[in-house]
Parts: C-alpha cells; sequence; structure tokens
C-alpha cells in the first residue's frame, strides 16, 4: 500500500497540541502513523531506481519526506515521553539508554535506523520492550517498601517484568503495574549509604523514607516511615522537646505492634549503618516534602 497527496495529508488542529494524519475521514493520532512513515525512510531512494521519474512519484517522495520528518521530530516526542514514562524514567535510565558500553548502548538504537539520539527512538525501544531500564519497584517482599531494579515495557499487558540481584543470583517479577514504579528519588548506589541532610529537622509527624537491607551483602531498598514522639515525650505539642534530643524516633505502621520492624531509633548527629543480622541493617534517611510523594507510597499499602 502506497500513500499518495490526493488520499492522505498531514493536519494540525488549531485548539490542539497533535499532530494528525487524515484519510479517507479517518483521523489516526500521529504517534500510530509514525511507525508506517519511518518504515518508508528509504522510499526516497526507492522511487529514484528503476523507470524514469514521473511527476507523480516526485509527489510521492516529498509527501514522505514530510510526513518521515514531522512523524519523527524530538518536540512531538518528548511530548508523548513525558505524558507516558515521565513518571518511571529518570536521568539514570536515559544514561544508561545512550550511552556506549551500558547493557542498552547506543547498538539498540542504532537497530530502529532512526538517529541513535533521536527521542522517537527511545519511546519505541521502550514500548517493545528493547531496553532494560533501572527504575525502582515497589511492595517487593516488604510491605511499604521498594528496590532497585531493570525493567521492561509488556505493551501487550500494559505491565513490566522486573530482574533483580539481591545476592548475587538473578531474580524475576512479571505482571508488575504502573502504579508500583517511581523514579529513583536519589542517585545513591543501592549498595552505598546516602548521605542525609534533613535528620537535624526531623520532628514527630514527618513523612521519612529510610535505606534498609537485610544483610551487608544485600543492596539497599526504601521503606516508608514516620517520625514519632519519643516515650518519654508523652507525644504531647504543648511539652514536645524530641526536636532537641540526639534520639530520633521512627515507626513504621505497616507492620503489626508486635513486629521486630515496627519501630527504631537512630542518632541524628552521629548517623551511620545501624543493625544487626536478625533485624536487618537501616541506612540513610531521606525527609518527604512533596505530598505527592507520601500519596504514592500510600497507595501502596
Amino acid at each position: 500500500m502506497f500513500l499518495t497527496s490526493q488520499s492522505f495529508f498531514y493536519q494540525k488542529d488549531e485548539d490542539e497540541d497533535e499532530a494528525w494524519v487524515v484519510g479517507e475521514s479517518k483521523r489516526i493520532p500521529q504517534y500510530v502513523v509514525f511507525v508506517f512513515v519511518a518504515g518508508l525512510a528509504g522510499a526516497d531512494t526507492r522511487m529514484h531506481s528503476g523507470p524514469p521519474f514521473t511527476r507523480r512519484s516526485v509527489r510521492h517522495s516529498g509527501v514522505f519526506s514530510s510526513l518521515r520528518d514531522r512523524c519523527t521530530c524530538d518536540h512531538l516526542w518528548e511530548k508523548h515521553m513525558k505524558r507516558k514514562w515521565g513518571e518511571v524514567i529518570g536521568d539514570a535510565a536515559y544514561r544508561e539508554s545512550f550511552e556506549p558500553g551500558t547493557e542498552n548502548g547506543e547498538n539498540q538504537l542504532k537497530k530502529s535506523g532512526l538517529p541513535v539520539h533521536s527521542t522517537m527512538a527511545w519511546y519505541l525501544n521502550l514500548e517493545t520492550g528493547e531496553f532494560w531500564f533501572p527504575a525502582q519497584n515497589g511492595h517487593a517482599g516488604f510491605m511499604l517498601s521498594c528496590y532497585d531494579a531493570k525493567l521492561s515495557y509488556d505493551s501487550k499487558t500494559d505491565t513490566f517484568q522486573a530482574r533483580y540481584s539481591p545476592d548475587g543470583r538473578r531474580m524475576t517479577e512479571e505482571n508488575i503495574s504502573w502504579d508500583r514504579l517511581r523514579v529513583p528519588p536519589v542517585d545513591t548506589c543501592s549498595y552505598d549509604l546516602h548521605s542525609s541532610d534533613s535528620l537535624l529537622d526531623l520532628k514527630p509527624g514527618d513523612h521519612i523514607e529510610i535505606q534498609w537491607r537485610k544483610t551487608k551483602e544485600f543492596p539497599y531498598g526504601w521503606w516508608y516511615g514516620v517520625v514519632v514522639h519519643m516515650e518519654s515525650c508523652g507525644g504531647t505539642k504543648t511539652h514536645c522537646r524530641c526536636l532537641y534530643t540526639d534520639t530520633v524516633m521512627l515507626t513504621f505502621k505497616q507492620y503489626l505492634s508486635s513486629s521486630r520492624w515496627r519501630k527504631t531509633s537512630i542518632n541524628r548527629k552521629d548517623h551511620r549503618e545501624v543493625g544487626n543480622e536478625a533485624d536487618g541493617f537501616y541506612g540513610g534517611i531521606r525527609k518527604l516534602y512533596k505530598e505527592e510523594e507520601i500519596s504514592k507510597w500510600k497507595r501502596l499499602s
């Protein structure tokens, strides 16, 4: 099937931030048609071989070139990328996708026939599951927790597959929904202690997430918790002195009151990894300031 200038043409509505290809009374989003157009990337040269040119073939060539240029521009695809992938794709995923020598690297992008740093090429490889990108997967084993993973998208089920290596062995998980994923909030390796910058400000009622790992050989994950009053405080705002003590009490309400993981305490002035082989090890802390971060954690419960 060939497009002709009579049956298909490009149109952009004045009241929409979308480009459309219109043909035979059908409106098709531009990002659906791009596969056809990109596949015809070599159509211009193919038309120039064989029989002599005709005015019609030249017109066809111009249509293909115009559609291809419009459908592959970064300006359009950056909007699609942000709309669909903005909450799960971060700087680490971008670096891993485009840097030579990484698991994905530039070779995967070159297979698409598009420019290596094309936003459209990246979007296509994400949609088809070609890329395993780094993100954090929530509620993997422990309640209200998330762990670093490599993820691949399955467009047939609109879910993800994850790969972990918690103790040197590769583990996989399937059918992961979008709401369980997030961009890593800090650029800290999962084996490194996060440098906390809000310890002196922590007070009862603050929402936090803290690094935790089972043993020192495991990578850190993140747990959601809340700062609570010291037992000696009595829990009254008028007489609370918790902000002025070195000890900060944390509670993890997702666990039963009898659980060994229900509460722990840290030293705000000399905080380092604390714990043992039975209860696990607690690492760095992030104070959560944004309501959207807190709400996302609560939705995992």
